[in-house]
């Protein structure tokens, strides 16, 4: 074999080498950067009531279909993510939290006109805004052992006139022992922290508490054939 055939095909396996080697890169950053599923949602005992009386009001939780489908995807440990959908995740630990500070809580998947809601006897109503991060001090693992749930509740009338806005955030933690069986333990920490929080800030919101929130009476002239059909939703 002459020289320079001979360094023509070591040139050519170098190539080859190459491309291979890029290839095998690239395969490897995408099995290494998973986003892996986990949920969130906190237990119903790490909710605490809080003693003393309820803020006398009847409040539409209105989290419409577009959120509960809506999933998010933050950082994990390892160089790998967590997906999660945290308005579903969120719902019936919110729903319990907002019924521990008002007389009666109705879930909604619609918004309703002013004189819907005044039918339906709600004093307010409040579409939530959650926003979420996390992140993990592991190079090894990845479920998340730091998390942040964060949420904005515009409470609005009947009249859509914004009565109080009220903004909560909850940091949650785990440590490897911890979340070996429960891969969202920081997010649901830091979700029943923020809840658990959110109880109190509501009570120490004037606004909340004075005459703009108490019941609206259901009109009784209307008879049913007359009223709108009522929009499906679980009262807490």
């Amino acid at each position: 074999m002459s020289s320079n055939v001979f360094l023509a095909v070591q040139s050519r396996l170098r190539a080859v080498r190459l491309m291979r080697f890029a290839a095998a890169l690239v395969l490897t950053t995408l099995l290494g950067a998973c986003a892996h599923p986990i949920a969130i949602a906190p237990e119903r005992r790490t909710i605490v009531e809080l003693p003393g009386p309820k803020i006398p009001a009847t409040l539409g939780l209105h989290i419409p279909k577009e959120d509960l489908d809506l999933e998010v995807t933050t950082s994990g440990g390892g160089g790998d993510s967590v997906r999660y959908f945290p308005y579903r995740d969120l719902e019936a630990a919110l729903a319990l939290a907002l019924s521990n500070v008002f007389e009666k809580v109705v879930v909604l998947r619609e918004a309703l006109a002013a004189d819907r809601q005044r039918a339906e006897g709600l004093s307010l109503s409040m579409r939530p805004r959650l926003t979420t991060a996390s992140g993990s001090s592991s190079a090894f693992t990845w479920p998340p052992t730091f998390f942040i749930v964060s949420l904005s509740a515009p409470f609005m009338n009947p009249d859509g006139k914004l009565v109080a806005l009220v903004q909560e955030s909850g940091a949650g933690n785990a440590t490897y022992g911890e979340f070996i069986g429960a891969r969202g333990l920081a997010g649901e920490r830091a979700a029943a922290d923020m809840l658990n929080k959110l109880q109190s800030r509501i009570f120490a919101t004037p606004e909340l508490a004075g005459p703009l929130t108490r019941p609206m009476p259901v009109k009784p002239a209307q008879s049913p054939a007359e009223l709108p059909p009522t929009t499906p939703g679980a009262s807490k």
